[in-house]
């Protein structure tokens, strides 16, 4: 455990729960909150003072998002900053009040994103979807649960306090630890946003009962109890054996079984073809910005490109390991085409036995969701009704038989 990792591990729950609503009200308006602070500055800090830069973005998202009272947001950074730097602490506590001062008008300003980001979204989709997309960005999500079974749902809804959705999970009215909430202990559902629990629905919908399926890059395991708890005798594989901890433990909670392999799926061979292959590839993430606000300030397209050449080859790999008749669906929680629609079409080009066959989404209630291709683009522009999802592409392919 990492030193300010053990740090936050002996902070009291409530004081544990306050410093993440910070960090992600302060990562979701990073872009206004570095805006307002310049504006405010005489002259640059010294880059040198990244840490009272941060004592400045702590106290204004606390004033400006949170809606901390000023005095409270204020002390507090003039605390740190004289134990972090004494010189700065008089510049602290004159620019902490004056974004106090303008909390309110702040919080009305538009929002402001990594340039990067911001490019490539309007590369994709346009600058009326990105600033859809955006928008959704600054709200907090929604929790998602997926069950075991689900004719559970209504009376599940019922004891939870939850609104059961078209896809067949329930979503959470309020938020709180879900570890204490019923049937948690008894395996009885698990916590998966709604769009990420459609690919599995997708290639369950198209296996027979019994059928043996290869769950690709399983870890964390969401998928992997979706496909077990559908009926198939699942093979959980990933490279990690530390990420596949967490699915051991809740295939214990839940009852559930698979057989979990510790392979890289680049060059594990199975003794036996698969039914059906599932792959949720590596990929940017950017569809889950909604809980991981800091991804477009942490990352860049500098990285895609290898991203890219992975998912390819783990397509190939994947489809190296299914029977001829069986089903591939691949996805990834990105909202990028390059790592969707692009790959699905350059996978079709290079691999002759393979077909889409179709998805059908208006059952799950994003019937605006299908691509050209017959391909499912969720984005977080989708159900802002009810909350929003998570990004998601997804395609599925049919092996053909050989006709030799």
């Amino acid at each position: 455990m990492s030193a300010r990792a053990e740090q936050r591990s002996k902070l009291a729950p409530r004081d544990r729960a306050f410093a993440h609503a910070v960090l992600l009200a302060l990562f979701r308006g990073l872009g206004r909150i570095d805006a307002e602070i310049d504006a405010r500055l005489s002259k640059p800090l010294p880059e040198n003072a990244t840490r009272v830069r941060n004592i400045l973005r702590i106290a204004a998202a606390e004033m400006v998002f949170l809606e901390t009272p000023a005095y409270a947001a204020v002390d507090a950074a003039v605390r740190m900053a004289k134990r972090s730097d004494p010189r700065f602490s008089g510049l602290v506590n004159a620019i902490s009040r004056r974004l106090g001062e303008a909390a309110a008008d702040i919080r009305t300003k538009p929002t402001v994103t990594a340039a990067w980001f911001e490019k490539a979204l309007v590369s994709d989709w346009g600058a009326e979807t990105a600033a859809r997309i955006q928008e959704a960005h600054q709200q907090q999500p929604p929790i998602d649960l997926s069950l075991r079974a689900e004719e559970t749902a209504a009376a599940l809804a019922q004891e939870l306090d939850a609104e059961a959705l078209p896809t067949g999970g329930l979503r959470l009215r309020s938020s709180g630890a879900v570890t204490a909430l019923p049937g948690f202990e008894e395996g009885a559902w698990w916590v998966q946003d709604a769009a990420a629990a459609l690919p599995a629905k997708i290639l369950v919908e198209t296996t027979a009962p019994r059928a043996k399926v290869l769950d690709l890059c399983a870890a964390p395991g969401g998928k992997t109890l979706q496909l077990a708890a559908g009926g198939a005798e699942v093979t959980a594989l990933d490279v990690s054996d530390k990420r596949l901890a967490r699915l051991r433990e809740n295939l214990k909670r839940t009852g559930l079984r698979a057989d979990i392999r510790s392979e890289d799926a680049l060059s594990w061979a199975p003794s036996t073809l698969f039914d059906a292959v599932l792959l949720d590839a590596p990929c940017s993430a950017s569809g889950t910005v909604r809980r991981h606000p800091e991804l477009p300030w942490i990352k860049s397209l500098a990285g895609l490109r290898d991203l890219v050449t992975l998912q390819d080859n783990l397509l190939d790999a994947a489809w190296r390991m299914l029977r001829p008749g069986g089903v591939l669906v691949y996805c990834t929680c990105s909202l990028f085409k390059a790592e969707g629609e692009d790959r699905a079409a350059a996978f079709l080009d290079r691999t002759d036995d393979a077909r889409t066959r179709r998805i059908a989404a208006d059952r799950f209630g994003v019937p605006e969701a299908i691509c050209d291709g017959g391909w499912l683009r969720l984005t977080p522009a989708l159900w802002t009704d009810r909350g929003g999802m998570d990004g998601f592409f997804v395609a599925r392919f049919e092996k053909q038989a050989s006709t030799a």
